[in-house]
């Protein structure tokens, strides 16, 4: 989605470790999303594009949802929209 937004333009994708959890965030260099668009962005079947189905965010959210983590769109000051992942570390028991 986020090279679609912008195809000119490279995107970001920082990785971080938060105590038990890793966090990706992604931030292209687009317009970002229309506030009623981003109601409605994780709904599935739901589409801006003309060729679009409407299940890749819907599916992102209902895996990252059932692994306990949580997933959020956000419109950047100076870049175009940025998306945060965040999921647990599982830790196996040795």
């Amino acid at each position: 989605n986020a090279n679609q937004a912008c195809p000119d333009r490279p995107c970001d994708l920082f990785v971080s470790c938060e105590s038990n959890n890793i966090r990706l965030l992604i931030r292209d260099k687009g317009l970002g999303m229309p506030p009623a668009v981003m109601q409605k962005a994780f709904l599935p079947y739901f589409s801006t594009k003309a060729e679009g189905s409407g299940i890749g965010l819907s599916l992102c959210k209902e895996v990252i949802d059932a692994h306990q983590g949580s997933i959020e769109l956000n419109n950047g000051a100076e870049h175009g929209l940025e998306v945060s992942v965040v999921l647990p570390i599982i830790r196996a028991n040795n």
